[in-house]
């Protein structure tokens, strides 16, 4: 039982601004009541979700706050921290001058504008994501998710913000997730997002959009190598897949 639950009030001792607070929760219960109203469609179909059922809406947890805080420490990082088992987690990082909270919390919950959830995949009693590019949507609007709590991170001599966010439910089984499934999402992003057209030069793209960041850095010419390593964890049904280039 959390015993710090609240719409909406900026924690002692916590990183976030109350308009963020108020951002955050307004990005996810304007999805989850689109649920509700049955107004959400489903990808680029048109097609509409089914109404949802016994939807509540989400609530920031002051202790989930302080734990997301306890998580990133004080240094700035593109490594997410450990996945606690009891909470599904969200990392996001990325030059504060682009990113902020209203872009990530967009990213995350507009995929389902984006991608389809298989109809197969959907009964009346629950619905299964198969995409990863949905594993956010997904885990923020299930009804079982009542509480969120963030901390954010800037680091303004390196140019770097970190945003991570825990919920009061762990994540859905992973295992339909492979090697080929994450390469795919990697690389096919650029067949969804577009490069601004002033952002390409002669001798350099920059891309300003965090989706197409694995894309970018896969195909910039100067990478000339890669490396990756797997772990799999039939217990817990968790599947990590890391890879490194010799490029930063």
């Amino acid at each position: 039982m959390w015993d710090c639950m609240y719409d909406s009030r900026t924690c002692t001792g916590g990183t976030m601004a109350q308009a963020d607070v108020d951002k955050i929760l307004k990005w996810i219960n304007d999805r989850r009541n689109n649920l509700i109203q049955g107004t959400e469609t489903n990808g680029p179909t048109g097609n509409a979700l089914s109404p949802a059922k016994n939807m509540p809406q989400i609530q920031w947890n002051c202790d989930l706050e302080a734990k997301a805080k306890d998580a990133m420490g004080t240094t700035c990082t593109d490594v997410a921290p450990p996945k606690p088992a009891d909470n599904a987690a969200f990392f996001a990082y990325g030059d504060p001058n682009y990113y902020t909270v209203d872009f990530f919390l967009n990213s995350w919950m507009s995929s389902i504008d984006l991608f389809v959830i298989d109809a197969t995949s959907i009964s009346a009693t629950e619905v299964k994501y198969e995409n990863n590019a949905l594993r956010e949507y997904a885990n923020l609007v299930r009804s079982s998710t009542t509480a969120i709590g963030c901390s954010e991170l800037k680091c303004d001599a390196i140019s770097d913000y970190n945003l991570y966010c825990l919920t009061d439910q762990p994540y859905g089984d992973p295992n339909y997730y492979t090697v080929d499934f994450f390469l795919n999402s990697w690389m096919s992003s650029i067949d969804l997002f577009a490069i601004d057209a002033t952002s390409i030069s002669a001798t350099e793209v920059k891309y300003e959009n965090n989706a197409l960041r694995e894309y970018a850095n896969l195909v910039r010419s100067s990478t000339t190598a890669i490396g990756c390593s797997e772990l799999k964890c039939d217990a817990t049904s968790e599947y990590n897949l890391y890879c490194l280039t010799d490029q930063p």
